[in-house]
């Protein structure tokens, strides 16, 4: 193994009657691996029922479609990488070390004009000092990396002009995966209060990373384990996000997700586990956990509480926040039928709109999936319990206002 350092070519740049040229970094960036490789990793989900009302649809999503390109981003301030270069015949030339920012006050490395070259870059994103490559040919390039090293490489040809600096535009891929973790509740009606000892399977503590034709493959080392997803503290939220994580990682519908213990509402659930998802390197994953929740009754699927209206008055078209009270027995706001806005008069209407359909996922754009009961639905809950059952949707709407309005029910079973 050798270090990044400078070329061991003593020659000077533009000497030898022309037949020297250089070459020098201008631009230095990073991104995930580009769409087109990552088409085939699809969004995952797994449905979880964590009992006492709850339950969770688990969704591990790549950052971007096949459609979309990857995010690129300019590798940060004092970031260390290694450029390696090699000649037409994959012999090595020359290595040096740069750090980002510096870039312009460093020489160009010294190369015999020719066409042919490639050269190899390489960072674990950090400030420190760099992991060495396999010293030799091309065919024997490596690097390993311990965790949690960002492991980040790209490679490339290029031609050298006598007397001339061909100037190296560098953007370094992400090798391993990353995971991020978004925790949404609106669909509940509750705020999570609590996370504890989430993890996702599995880790592992070494990765090496070749040189495969015109690709880099990774291999992983080590005992496997299961990495901590941390949480920074919150207050109770229905929408949290995770700190990100790098994983060392290929599986294939075997890595879980657990936590050991989660509080939405005034519920908690210990121990809840989805499994089956594959993880993929190169690749940037979100997992999201969607909590809804619900009481089933006559074949339909109830709201676990009266409807509460969270927020300021809507005006001016702002966003604001519906929800469910944290414990059945709580009478919730007073609503007339099919009107935005609650009133404790329960006399003047305010803006038509069901108000059910307004709990939002993520709390604000696609809805949660709630909608207002109606006569059909009263009608089959007493039917389902062996009784009759009769309606008008004035009778309803004036009446439910008080004992059935403001209990939403889900326009589908979660």
């Amino acid at each position: 193994m050798v270090s990044c350092s400078s070329s061991d070519d003593d020659s000077e740049f533009g000497a030898g009657e022309g037949k020297k040229g250089g070459v020098k970094v201008t631009l230095a960036q990073s991104s995930f691996d580009d769409a087109v490789t990552r088409a085939a990793v699809e969004p995952q989900t797994q449905m979880i029922d964590m009992g006492n009302g709850l339950q969770m649809e688990a969704t591990l999503t790549p950052e971007h479609s096949a459609m979309t390109r990857a995010t690129v981003s300019p590798l940060a301030q004092d970031i260390k990488y290694c450029i390696v270069i090699y000649d037409k015949d994959n012999n090595f030339k020359a290595t040096k070390t740069y750090t980002r920012g510096t870039e312009n006050n460093e020489d160009p490395i010294p190369l015999p004009a020719g066409e042919g070259y490639k050269y190899i870059a390489y960072s674990v994103n950090s400030k420190d000092e760099l992991p060495s490559f396999t010293e030799g040919n091309l065919d024997a390039f490596a690097v390993a990396a311990t965790y949690p090293q960002d492991l980040m490489m790209t490679q490339a040809t290029f031609s050298v002009s006598a007397n001339a600096t061909t100037p190296l535009q560098i953007n370094l891929k992400h090798q391993f995966s990353s995971v991020t973790v978004v925790m949404d509740s609106y669909a509940s009606g509750h705020k999570i209060y609590t996370v504890d000892g989430m993890t996702i399977s599995s880790n592992h503590p070494t990765g090496i990373v070749t040189a495969s034709g015109t690709t880099f493959e990774a291999t992983f080392g080590g005992a496997a384990t299961d990495l901590p997803i941390p949480f920074e503290s919150f207050d109770p939220a229905r929408l949290i996000t995770s700190q990100s994580v790098i994983m060392y990682s290929n599986t294939s519908g075997e890595s879980n997700i657990s936590l050991a213990s989660l509080k939405v509402g005034a519920k908690e659930r210990p121990h809840v586990m989805a499994s089956g998802f594959t993880i993929a390197p190169k690749t940037k994953y979100t997992l999201t956990l969607n909590i809804t929740s619900g009481i089933e009754v006559g074949g339909l699927m109830w709201a676990p509480g009266n409807m509460i209206y969270d927020g300021t008055w809507i005006k001016n078209k702002q966003e604001t926040e519906y929800g469910f009270e944290e414990n059945q027995g709580a009478v919730g706001s007073k609503w007339l039928y099919d009107d935005a806005e609650p009133d404790p008069t329960g006399d003047n209407r305010n803006r038509r709109a069901d108000p059910c359909a307004l709990i939002k996922k993520g709390g604000k754009g696609e809805s949660a999936g709630w909608r207002t009961p109606g006569p059909a639905d009263f009608e089959k809950i007493v039917a389902n319990y062996n009784g009759t059952a009769t309606s008008n949707e004035t009778t309803i709407g004036k009446d439910v206002t008080y004992n059935y309005y403001n209990n939403p029910l889900a326009e589908l079973i979660h």
